[in-house]
């Protein structure tokens, strides 16, 4: 593959959010983990975790969804909310939560290693897509609540980046519009 091809293939990656199964399959998992974790990573600390969601387990995520949304709402929820968030999971045959786990070392502060877990994002995103498969990074409140990270067993130093709905793509992918960065770079010392 050519540098002007890859630069290509990175400039069309796009979110999907219409994805069925099938998902990846063991042996492109590895592919994909392997190409996740080449992320730049200051002192080799391997921050970026990653926990797998698929089959029954997508259920359950549901099921936890609704109870964290249970406790945060204050009161009962209707069965049309609770079969609206217990479909949230459903969206999608694979859900991968990525997450940091901050490890304390003098060199690397904790941004560094936020930073280098969302390049191992990306890398996966990337890796998804170039197996063709589709994907979404998606968060919400959600994501972000203390007791879904205690039913995903999060360890105390773990902080969620989001999850990543994967699937096959179904429908139109949408219009990709080009980002005018011209305001957004600059070089310095100023000329």
């Amino acid at each position: 593959m050519s540098a002007e091809t890859l630069i290509q293939f990175i400039q069309s990656r796009n979110a999907h959010a219409k994805l069925i199964a099938p998902a990846p399959n063991a042996h492109e998992l590895q592919q994909v983990f392997s190409a996740a974790y080449r992320a730049p990573d200051h002192a080799k600390l391997t921050p970026a975790r990653f926990r797998v969601i698929e089959g029954e387990g997508l259920h359950a995520l549901g099921a936890l969804f609704v109870e964290v949304n249970q406790i945060a709402s204050n009161h009962p929820l209707s069965e049309s909310e609770k079969q609206s968030i217990l479909k949230k999971p459903l969206r999608a045959p694979m859900i991968i939560v990525a997450s940091c786990e901050v490890q304390a070392h003098e060199k690397v502060p904790e941004i560094e290693q936020m930073l280098s877990a969302g390049c191992s994002v990306q890398n996966l995103l990337l890796s998804i897509e170039a197996l063709g498969y589709g994907a979404i990074w998606r968060t919400g409140n959600i994501a972000f609540d203390p007791k879904v990270h205690a039913g995903l067993g999060f360890s105390e130093n773990e902080k969620m980046l989001g999850f990543i709905y994967i699937g096959t793509k179904e429908g139109k992918a949408k219009t990709i519009k080009p980002v005018d960065y011209s305001g957004l770079v600059s070089r310095w010392p100023a000329e």
